[in-house]
């Protein structure tokens, strides 16, 4: 279930019996258990809802079997997976849990689908995956979430702070806030007061400098270089280099296999935007010539362990052999 329906089922007052949240996006994460503690009555919350870090079966089954004081509902969260040998007890438990009660399981990140209890609450349609947005998702949050600042920002305005910064919810949520502060009560958030506030993500700025590279402007992506460098080490740049040579090469060999356009970003799956860049960017470069670019931006961290080159001037060297050849 995705992290939509979920929602829909808290709106509706609809949960039960217990679930397994997981999954990248960690702020919508967090909003939904905030939300379910929320269906619990104000003036008992303190008393009807429990967070456990890893309890074994004996302190987690004590929790659920609780019963609420005065409220009509009990909330316990749990903040890891049980181990494997409690995991068949807690099984046998859960279907016989109090009405009463909510058991809500929260893991960081993505849960070990090979764990039984990961497959259990999957099969049970009870496994809530809260992947990262899609940037028309993310960009409709930074709409919805202007107004906590009694501010707006238009559909383009937050399509573009979305592309600088990406779609996870609490990088977003902080550029917004800045750019909010730096707009004031009651005006609307500009590109222009985006530009001026907001610290770009690196991998945008990555992309800014291959354009500069693909339309000829040397010079131009030197410079945005040099930018990128004053925020992240070579290494990290140089492997966000080879991830988008990566991809680019991939779209090439999709091409040459007859995909348009549509099919090559849905093959190369994330950011539809990176996708959509990395197919236009392809029609410039040989399948060779795109291998060569791979292993150039990959070998940045060997020629400076090695001493045959410091990182920097690798990752320029490999910056200025990157360009496409003009006709």
């Amino acid at each position: 279930m995705n992290h939509t329906a979920f929602f829909k089922l808290i709106k509706e007052n609809a949960l039960s019996g217990a679930y397994l949240l997981q999954g990248k996006e960690e702020h919508v994460k967090e909003a939904a258990v905030q939300r379910i503690m929320e269906t619990v009555e104000e003036a008992a919350r303190d008393l009807n809802v429990q967070s456990l870090t890893s309890p074994d079966v004996a302190s987690l089954t004590a929790a659920c079997e609780t019963l609420p004081f005065f409220a009509a509902r009990r909330v316990v969260v749990c903040r890891a997976l049980p181990a494997k040998e409690q995991w068949d007890r807690l099984a046998a438990y859960i279907p016989t849990m109090p009405d009463t009660t909510l058991l809500l399981f929260v893991v960081r990140g993505e849960a070990n689908g090979t764990l039984s209890a990961v497959k259990a609450f999957k099969n049970d349609n009870r496994l809530i995956c809260f992947d990262i947005l899609s940037e028309a998702e993310a960009a409709l949050w930074v709409q919805q979430q202007a107004k906590q600042y009694e501010t707006a920002i238009s559909p383009v305005a937050a399509r573009y702070l979305v592309k600088l910064v990406g779609c996870e919810l609490g990088d977003l949520g902080n550029e917004l806030a800045k750019a909010a502060g730096f707009a004031g009560a009651s005006n609307e958030i500009t590109r222009e007061m985006i530009d001026v506030a907001v610290t770009r993500n690196i991998e945008y700025g990555v992309f800014a400098m291959m354009d500069c590279l693909l339309a000829g402007k040397t010079a131009d992506g030197l410079r945005a270089l040099s930018a990128l460098l004053d925020q992240g080490n070579a290494f990290s740049i140089a492997a966000l280099m080879a991830g988008r040579f990566k991809q680019m090469l991939q779209a090439k060999i999709y091409t040459e296999q007859g995909l348009d356009k549509k099919a090559v970003i849905a093959k190369l799956g994330g950011s539809a935007y990176a996708a959509g860049l990395s197919y236009e960017a392809a029609k410039r470069y040989s399948r060779e010539m795109l291998l060569q670019n791979v292993n150039a931006f990959s070998d940045v961290g060997y020629l400076q362990v090695t001493g045959k080159m410091k990182d920097r001037d690798a990752l320029e060297q490999a910056v200025l052999r990157c360009a496409p050849q003009r006709s």
